[in-house]
């Protein structure tokens, strides 16, 4: 089977965002090499009289928000109240406040005194996005007092795209606004208008998203061939390769919002891929959908035939339980255990030939609650990490085994964490896993964990040994995992006697 990348490995270097501001490169390097909040505020201190503009002093005071809000607030606060007239200033002041509405009546003043001013209308967008359009852990009466703001300042919000119509956060407010609203047809035309997914805001999984949500395929449909061609041209894709693509990634959204006509019609201009590895199982879904079933069963076994789903394959996949009630599904079923129980040894023999060794890159990221979790402090335990994003079809596949090992599989000194990286909405993240009861801990990753650990498409497990050195790694959706999990603990916990 010929390995196909995963389109969201692509994205990862789409986004790095591209540097505006004087002191960005040299700043960001210093801030790679500090480990603690002394040598981090050290950094500030160097670096405050080298800020020359806004992006520098905003790169600067979102670090020292971090780590010191006191002393970073009243700085500004001085800066502002010794310089009232400079929107500057007052910007930099307000940004820095945790009062919601206050933020709201400084960015209404910042506009009426600067009526042109970027930052001003930068203010209000932030406040809104951040206590209305999105909110994450805002009380609820302040959600609603931002809700009866809001048609008092719908004007300036759409003032402000009207003065930036190309501003990457300008157009995510308006993006949002429009999602808020429920105003589906305004939003596409939002995600319509750039001409390349590189801004931070608009990641593939936005366009996924969007589809699921309003049944809207158009910016898909613009991207991700943009994306394509991106790929082929930086030599991530082969030319040959770029229809599978294509299909790979849109068909299992035409299969999440019930789009068969458009399903039927993509296969019917591409018959081969009914049989490919990579997007059968779209197809399988389609046939059920039609209602017949003998054709899908006639697939799955043709596919079981060449290998490529096994016993496992038949018995996760919940999307063929309409099959079950046939008896040549039953008898396949028989075959397939029968195989899947001989081959065990073979099997285990090829999942631990893949064993490596080299260090696992340290790290420490929050839970939900805030919770800090540290790589290094879990020396002396096996270390599971799975590298996900609610968007990922293949992830929402692979978590539910995982959770089911943890729960009724996995031995003592064990610690398993599924790690959130690629998406744009943390709040759905937590959601989807406390909607499904994953046993998982979910931690909030970056896109320089995932490079670190070379993360080139997801899902992606690693699992880390008692001693900190990474031993097996595997991408994509795998039926076996919960075999192969046992295969790899028994492994790492009988080498340690």
């Amino acid at each position: 089977m010929r390995s196909i990348i995963l389109l969201a490995s692509l994205l990862a270097l789409l986004f790095i965002p591209v540097v505006a501001s004087s002191i960005s490169d040299e700043f960001d390097y210093e801030l790679r090499r500090i480990d603690n909040d002394s040598a981090a505020l050290a950094l500030i201190k160097a670096y405050l009289p080298k800020a020359q503009d806004v992006d520098d002093y905003r790169k600067i005071q979102n670090l020292w928000l971090k780590i010191d809000r006191s002393a970073c607030t009243q700085y500004f606060n001085d800066l502002y109240h010794g310089d009232p007239a400079s929107a500057d200033y007052h910007y930099l002041w307000a940004r820095g406040l945790d009062d919601g509405m206050t933020q709201l009546i400084e960015a209404r003043k910042l506009i009426t005194a600067h009526p042109n001013y970027y930052w001003g209308y930068r203010l209000i967008q932030a406040a809104y996005q951040l206590y209305l359009f999105n909110p994450h852990d805002v009380p609820e009466e302040l959600i609603a007092l931002f809700g009866q703001n809001y048609p008092r300042d719908k004007e300036l919000l759409v003032r402000s795209y009207t003065l930036y119509p190309n501003d990457d956060y300008t157009l995510y407010t308006m993006y949002e606004m429009s999602m808020w609203s429920k105003d589906f047809a305004e939003a596409e035309r939002y995600l319509m208008k750039p001409d390349n997914l590189d801004s931070p805001w608009l990641k593939y999984a936005a366009l996924v998203r969007f589809a699921e949500k309003t049944q809207r395929l158009a910016p898909l449909k613009k991207h991700l061939p943009i994306l394509i061609t991106n790929g082929i041209a930086s030599g991530n894709i082969q030319p040959s390769d770029s229809i599978v693509i294509y299909v790979s990634n849109l068909a299992p959204i035409l299969v999440r919002i019930e789009n068969w006509q458009e399903l039927e019609v993509l296969y019917k201009d591409n018959p081969q891929l009914t049989t490919d590895p990579n997007t059968y199982g779209p197809y399988i879904s389609l046939l059920i959908a039609r209602d017949d079933h003998s054709g899908a069963i006639d697939l799955v076994t043709e596919m079981f035939n060449r290998g490529v789903i096994n016993y496992r394959t038949l018995v996760s996949t919940r999307e063929w339980l309409p099959l079950v009630r046939d008896h040549r599904w039953v008898r396949l079923l028989y075959e397939a255990k029968l195989k899947w129980d001989n081959e065990e040894p073979i099997r285990r023999s090829e999942v631990l030939s893949g064993v490596i060794r080299k260090p696992a890159p340290d790290w420490e990221l929050p839970t939900p609650e805030g919770i800090m979790v540290k790589l290094s402090d879990l020396k002396g335990q096996i270390v599971i990490l799975d590298f996900w994003a609610t968007w990922c079809d293949p992830c929402r596949r692979l978590m539910p085994i995982l959770s089911n090992w943890v729960q009724k599989q996995m031995p003592e000194g064990v610690e398993v964490f599924s790690i959130n990286i690629w998406e744009t909405d943390a709040d759905k993240a937590l959601a989807y896993f406390q909607e499904n009861k994953f046993a998982m801990t979910l931690l909030y990753g970056f896109d320089n964990l995932a490079a670190a650990y070379g993360v080139e498409g997801i899902p992606h497990l690693v699992v880390i040994d008692q001693d900190g050195f990474i031993r097996f790694e595997e991408s994509g959706f795998n039926a076996n995992l919960d075999d192969n999990l046992n295969y790899w603990m028994q492994f790492l916990l009988e080498s340690e006697k």
